[in-house]
């Protein structure tokens, strides 16, 4: 029959039917056209004798198709994951200026705490042995003021910078093309929001610094007035100077300031202690030793009144350093945690409300770190912070649990879809067994419930596309060997362990029959092996088929088969020695079941009716395969396929 060859393929709609023949592999000879929905393809005679005939077109077509519908679906998953990573990237944009504004109204904060700090601290105290005043610390906090005010100056460049970010991102998600291109842009991501750093962190410590340099400058000034009033109320004029210089030498700062004056007037007592004793032994007037009396109690009054002075300026500084500390240890706890649940891979809604509130919280308790009540409530805060870790925690790991299966079940379900288009067969789902994994949310009731049913339904889906691609296997296998010249198939079958066997019988190898294994993994094998009838009669011997096996033309044909089904992925490895020897013995030879398979064997050999009779054998039993058993086999491949958990 001369003249073009024309067929006709049908696609779900004028759109598939484009892709479908932009993905045609065309050859020369061959013109595919789209009209509606309908792919005409035309083969020129030359290339039709050439072997480009239906079944090679359809199978064009098939891989066509199967390209088309796996690149829809990439193309799906990649629209929705640039949306969501769109929609991140404007929901960052519109948050930029809130955090900048409310960075910029710490700093606000923060220098108009160093202002009231600058006028608390601006004091001059008089006493009789001198004036005092803070002009340094006033000096401190105008220059952290100055500072604040340059930083808060950068917000505005760190602004423009995020929202630069932003905009360089989407661009790069833009025009990204493939989920792995997007995912690489996703770790990479730019900073796009403005930093959570507090800004009032040196002010805090100054500002709990000259506060208490400030008490120690009340204490130290409030004894020495009290020391000018005991010197005039009991007369110990003659001590002034001592005391005098005494006090010029010590910081009015310090917290031991107070204690040195007692040691100052605890010396000069003992001195005149001293004095008076030696004015006993001189035997002098009563006046004088009465005088002396009088000093001696007197600076022992001025050391019991001294005392509580020095111990409340000590007591006051510790109770105030101490809670300061404290609090500052809380506040750096509760960031702590903070920032421990931003690494986290999941965060539900819920608990990012509460991770807000409690930031919220904790800037509000920042500048009254040294009140006992404030130390009270950031230690519950840090309790609950804790606790909310945990749970965030559960969460996530439970998350992450769920996306492994989820990410698992999009590729099943891909390749499930690939298969299911590729052998042009429908799904009937009546439990709603597939679900689009973009309908597919993770669940906070039951998230255990939710992974384990996930995990189910992948490995029911692993074992159907597994079972589709077993079938395609074979049925292009079979196809292959039906137009070879080297060998015919013999038989296709599904064993019990899972695994599809195609095996064919090569001309002129005698007694020998080829088994092609495709397991559930997906592993492929390939062997000769002996034939046994299914009288018991054995057709060749280990040392023919040994020599069989080390011809290697069979295996260069097979390997030349699996080139056109397509099947070139992944490595080839020798036969093991142990499985050589294993094949050798009999108890391993492939055995002809029935009279009609011994029949068949040996006709496909080219045995005569005679030849086939003397191996015992009536030649009357037919020798084709049972009637129908094609048509079921086509039927099982293009029909309506079930799912059910």
């Amino acid at each position: 029959m001369s003249g073009p060859k024309f067929y006709n393929f049908s696609a779900s709609s004028p759109e598939e039917a484009a892709g479908i023949v932009s993905r045609f592999s065309s050859f020369g000879g061959i013109r595919a056209t789209v009209s509606g929905n309908r792919i005409n393809v035309e083969v020129s005679s030359a290339a039709w004798y050439a072997g480009k005939d239906y079944s090679y077109i359809s199978e064009q077509i098939r891989k066509a198709t199967e390209r088309f519908r796996a690149d829809q679906e990439m193309a799906r998953l990649l629209a929705e994951g640039k949306k969501e990573e769109k929609a991140r990237i404007a929901e960052s944009k519109k948050n930029i200026r809130k955090q900048a504004d409310e960075k910029r109204r710490q700093y606000r904060d923060a220098r108009t705490r160093c202002s009231a700090l600058s006028r608390e601290t601006d004091v001059s105290v008089h006493t009789p042995f001198g004036d005092y005043d803070m002009k340094s610390d006033v000096l401190r906090c105008e220059a952290l003021s100055e500072k604040l005010r340059a930083e808060a100056g950068r917000i505005d460049g760190e602004e423009k910078k995020c929202r630069e970010n932003c905009d360089k991102y989407m661009e790069k998600v833009e025009q990204c093309t493939t989920l792995t291109e997007l995912s690489r842009i996703r770790a990479k991501a730019p900073a796009m929001s403005v930093s959570h750093e507090f800004a009032g962190k040196e002010v805090d410590a100054l500002e709990t610094e000259v506060r208490e340099r400030k008490a120690r400058l009340l204490a130290f000034t409030e004894s020495l007035r009290e020391i000018h009033r005991i010197i005039g109320e009991k007369g110990l004029s003659d001590f002034r100077s001592r005391i005098e210089q005494a006090v010029r030498t010590l910081d009015p700062f310090s917290p031991d300031s107070v204690r040195e004056i007692i040691k100052t007037v605890g010396q000069i007592e003992r001195e005149h202690a001293y004095m008076r004793e030696e004015s006993k032994i001189a035997r002098s007037d009563a006046e004088a030793l009465r005088l002396a009396e009088a000093q001696n109690a007197a600076l022992k009054e001025l050391k019991e009144v001294l005392q509580p002075l020095a111990e409340r300026a000590e007591v006051h500084a510790e109770t105030k350093v101490d809670y300061e500390r404290l609090g500052r240890e809380a506040v750096t706890a509760c960031e702590e945690i903070l920032a421990e649940t931003e690494k986290l891979s999941y965060r539900s809604s819920y608990h990012v409300c509460k991770i807000e509130q409690a930031r919220e919280k904790l800037a509000a308790k920042r500048t009254m770190l040294r009140s006992p009540q404030v130390y009270a409530q950031l230690t519950d805060l840090l309790t609950k912070l804790r606790a909310l870790l945990e749970d965030c925690r559960k969460d996530a790991e439970n998350y992450d649990a769920f996306y492994a299966e989820y990410t698992r079940y999009q590729q099943l379900y891909m390749q499930f879809r690939a298969v299911m288009s590729a052998d042009e067969a429908s799904m009937e789902d009546k439990d709603g067994y597939l679900e689009e994994p973009a309908e597919i949310v993770f669940e906070f009731s039951d998230p255990e419930k939710q992974r384990q049913s996930l995990a189910e339904r992948n490995q029911q889906l692993e074992l159907l596309v597994h079972q589709a691609m077993q079938h395609g296997f074979c049925a292009g296998l079979s196809a292959v060997l039906g137009k070879s010249a080297w060998g015919k198939e013999f038989k296709s079958e599904r064993l019990r362990d899972g695994s599809a066997h195609v095996t064919y019988v090569r001309k002129g190898d005698f007694g020998a029959i080829y088994d092609i294994s495709y397991d559930a993994a997906g592993r492929v094998s390939m062997c000769p092996r002996g034939v046994i009838l299914s009288n018991g009669r054995s057709l060749i011997s280990p040392e023919a088929l040994n020599g069989i096996y080390e011809s290697c033309d069979w295996a260069k044909e097979i390997s030349e088969a699996f080139s056109q089904i397509e099947l070139c992925d992944g490595t080839y490895e020798e036969m093991p020695e142990e499985v050589r020897r294993a094949m050798l013995d009999s108890k391993n030879y492939y055995v002809l079941k029935t009279e009609e398979e011994s029949v068949r064997y040996l006709r496909m050999h080219g045995y005569t009716d005679e030849q086939i009779a003397a191996l015992g054998y009536a030649a009357k039993v037919s020798s084709r395969p049972a009637e129908g058993k094609e048509e079921r086999r086509s039927a099982g491949a293009a029909g309506v396929r079930e799912l059910r958990p």
